[in-house]
């Protein structure tokens, strides 16, 4: 028999084997589905501790080959639990339950408007670890932010100034196989401790109007030459 079928088999008795018709809660106790295909055990606390499903399916907004959201619920979440056609052999896991011992994420609750009608402010995705991504409706602070478990790493998209925050406590890497283009209509800053900018073909430093260097010392080395060209007054 199998385990689904055992707990089966506890139920009470219907016309065509044991039925419950409606929602029930369960808790996992299994998430590592040896097929890959996104299935949990589960135990109904309510019957028995000792017995437990064979792997149960679960709902998600989207599923298909290879695609879709993938959100696994983890061992011990309580979920709420229907069955096909009532059949408690074949039950389908519709989703995970927050509780007094289980509480939401502490930032889906920051900012949220009193009042007999609540305005949901913030969205909220926290992983296990900690990671988190935030959509902030708040009126007159409406963001987007991603923080890694740590805090020190984030992305910030701010829509009331339109400015977009990337902070890291280490470093940032940027590749690319083809070209990385900087186009800003206003002012480009680097500021930083040292900079060093190797070109394996070219280099090329073009500006409209001005161009200033001033270093305590200037080096200027060409292993071939060194051209300077001027159209109008070079004063040294």
């Amino acid at each position: 028999m199998s385990e689904t079928g055992m707990l089966g088999a506890l139920m009470p008795k219907e016309p065509g084997g044991a039925r419950i018709y409606g929602v029930v809660v369960g808790q996992v106790t299994d998430n590592n589905d040896p097929s890959n295909l996104g299935r949990v055990k589960l135990k109904f606390p309510w019957i028995s501790e000792d017995h437990k499903t064979d792997w149960v399916r679960v709902m998600t907004p989207m599923a298909g080959k290879e695609r879709g959201f993938f959100f696994l619920p983890e061992v011990g979440d309580e979920v709420l639990v229907t069955f096909h056609f009532g059949d408690v052999s074949q039950p389908y896991v519709l989703g995970a339950l927050w509780s007094k011992a289980d509480a939401p994420p502490p930032a889906a609750n920051e900012g949220q408007s009193g009042g007999g009608e609540r305005n949901v402010n913030r969205r909220v995705i926290r992983s296990t670890a900690g990671h988190t991504i935030t959509l902030d409706d708040t009126k007159g602070k409406e963001k987007i932010t991603i923080v890694d478990k740590g805090g020190k790493n984030r992305i910030e998209i701010d829509s009331v100034s339109d400015k977009v925050t990337i902070e890291s406590n280490q470093g940032i890497d940027i590749k690319a196989a083809g070209d990385i283009t900087i186009d800003s209509k206003k002012k480009v800053s680097i500021k930083c401790g040292s900079l060093s900018v190797t070109a394996d073909e070219g280099f090329s430093l073009v500006a409209k109007q001005g161009a200033s260097l001033t270093a305590s010392i200037l080096d200027l080395n060409g292993k071939k030459g060194v051209r300077l060209n001027e159209d109008g007054l070079v004063v040294i």
